[in-house]
């Protein structure tokens, strides 16, 4: 028989090791987070972790992880159920945004086949681009000395990073906040700013052996500082002399058009997808 509780102080210790290190991170210090975990015959097999947004009025599932050995006996479906009771009990929907290969992957079956769940359209997608192609577009390559401040934000004092991530909070920006844990290439992490404070910004980490583009951001009218800082990376990407791919999360439909018109040769690896819990 499977049980399932929300795993406090005392508890969490037993799963820890199945949630990554950045998420335990933010269950150490962050109050809107919490982990809940399933037993099987007293031994785990299984944890999740939630997050409470927009002051109470969201449930999100962050991560859903079962052990391989465990699978196909209802874990994760039970965690799920269990998960959707509380949100009932908080008046809150239960939301969980994922990736899978298209509708026939498992993942996607798994939330559409579950009760109640509501499994939204593509909403966006993963894309990766061949490292070696990067700096052949000219589009891209031609801004490259637009942005005559560009510096590795890792490089800055302690508190020059500080005061760069304040500032992108206060326009509403919240990247940075939980960056603690994750594994940047710091090389290619690059900002500029001006007078008025941060204008653009890249974000690169490497994931096992996958590079990502992680997050950009830039000011408004500012697009051309944003291309700038990508076109100095692509050239430090270059310089490395690396043949694999560089691959792109959260690429939506109408920045998916704009990468097909700067990276020809881009493919889409995994589409996202929402799946919200309607309660009765």
């Amino acid at each position: 028989m499977t049980e399932y509780s929300r795993l406090d102080a005392r508890l969490l210790p037993a799963f820890e090791n199945a949630i990554p290190e950045s998420l335990r991170r933010r269950l150490a210090k962050e109050k809107n987070m919490a982990a809940v975990g399933a037993v099987w015959d007293g031994t785990p097999c299984g944890v999740s972790v939630v997050e409470l947004k927009y002051g109470g009025a969201l449930l999100e599932l962050a991560y859903l992880f079962v052990p391989e050995e465990y699978r196909g006996r209802g874990v994760g479906s039970g965690m799920v159920r269990f998960l959707c009771e509380c949100a009932e009990r908080m008046d809150a929907p239960l939301r969980c945004l994922f990736t899978a290969a298209g509708k026939s992957d498992p993942l996607y079956g798994f939330f559409a086949d579950l009760p109640d769940f509501y499994v939204s359209e593509e909403t966006g997608a993963v894309c990766r681009i061949p490292i070696s192609g990067l700096t052949t577009s000219g589009e891209l390559m031609a801004a490259e000395e637009r942005c005559k401040n560009a510096v590795p934000f890792f490089s800055l004092p302690a508190h020059d990073q500080k005061s760069f991530r304040r500032s992108l909070e206060a326009r509403g920006i919240y990247y940075l906040e939980h960056m603690d844990g994750l594994d940047f290439e710091e090389e290619l992490c690059l900002c500029a700013a001006g007078a008025g404070g941060p204008e653009a910004a890249v974000f690169f980490l490497r994931d096992g052996d996958e590079l990502a583009l992680h997050y950009i951001w830039c000011a408004s009218g500012r697009q051309a500082l944003l291309f700038s800082l990508l076109a100095k990376a692509a050239r430090r990407l270059e310089e490395r002399g690396q043949d694999d791919w560089l691959y792109v999360a959260a690429v939506e439909p109408k920045a998916e058009q704009a990468l097909a018109r700067l990276f020809p040769h881009y493919e889409v690896v995994r589409r996202f997808y929402s799946a919200a819990y309607e309660m009765q």
